[in-house]
């Protein structure tokens, strides 16, 4: 009798293992599916973003959205058919376990939030269909959008902050110039000051691969903010310029020029009154005055 039961035991626990052995491979088998079936998403947004770069500011503005919501059905139905492995805030819970675990602390856990919420809060705008590009420019196959930009408190200093986005780099990006050129009214009966911004070699202040942080987010972009300091009291808009270069994969060198339109300043973005603003400033060229699109009333020749 004791034989036996002993038999049935050992019975139950090969039985209790094979089910175990079969729901696990079930749940990796899934897990793969999911992931197969994102990869073939993600793929396909990355091929069909490519024509993108070639339309015009308001052609782009049409058809961006329309890109985007595509992508986003199709997300929303790979997530009910794999709702156990869709989880945008993924890498939240895998920060708070390493930090429980002491093998992150509580620095490197805040640095990392920011840009997983940085993510998460631009992928949460484009699914909703609210992302709408204020300002955006191409070239040489490289996109550059401005979707959002105003003031901001930074370590307690007042700035300007301007989130991107940079679609299409193919190879790794050297930041070669920014540079600002501020419009002023004209006095009549005298030459016009000029103001600038200038900064050589410098990146955006947080750039972000933003798959790195959720992996759902759409491929082949990168995401993040510059920094600037407030504008001019006298500034009515500025013109912004952006050099850069992309290397291919044979290490050819391809320049990328992105010039982008009049941005009207708003008080909230300028200096606060009897503040000086420090800067470079000369008196324009009447070529410049004239790119400007204002009319010299003092030559400077």
């Amino acid at each position: 009798m004791k034989s036996f039961i002993g038999w049935l035991i050992v019975l139950g626990v090969i039985i209790a293992g094979g089910v175990m052995g079969l729901n696990d491979y079930r749940e990796r088998n899934r897990e793969f599916s999911y992931n197969l079936e994102l990869n073939k998403l993600q793929s396909a947004f990355e091929r069909q973003s490519a024509g993108l770069h070639l339309l015009g500011p308001e052609k782009y503005q049409a058809e961006i959205g329309i890109h985007l919501e595509r992508y986003f059905r199709d997300m929303r139905k790979l997530g009910k058919e794999y709702p156990e492995h869709q989880d945008f805030e993924r890498e939240f819970k895998y920060g708070e376990a390493k930090v429980e675990k002491g093998h992150m602390n509580p620095g490197q856990k805040q640095a990392r939030d920011e840009r997983i919420q940085l993510t998460i809060d631009l992928m949460n705008k484009m699914r909703q269909g609210h992302y709408r590009p204020l300002f955006s420019q191409a070239n040489n196959g490289f996109r550059f959008d401005i979707h959002d930009i105003g003031p901001a408190k930074v370590d307690g200093q007042d700035a300007i902050k301007m989130a991107y986005i940079h679609w299409g780099a193919f190879g790794p990006v050297d930041y070669q110039m920014i540079e600002g050129t501020f419009t002023t009214p004209q006095v009549k009966g005298e030459a016009v000051q000029i103001s600038k911004l200038e900064g050589a070699a410098q990146p955006p202040t947080l750039q972000i691969k933003p798959q790195r942080w959720v992996r759902e987010f759409m491929p082949g972009l990168e995401v993040g903010y510059y920094l600037f300091p407030r504008f001019p009291r006298q500034a009515e808009g500025i013109k912004l310029r952006f050099d850069f270069t992309q290397r291919t994969i044979g290490g050819s060198i391809v320049p990328v020029v992105i010039d982008f339109p009049e941005m009207k300043i708003a008080d909230a973005w300028k200096i606060e009154e009897g503040k000086e603003w420090k800067a470079e400033e000369r008196f324009a060229s009447d070529e410049e005055l004239e790119a400007l699109g204002a009319k010299p009333q003092v030559s400077t020749k």
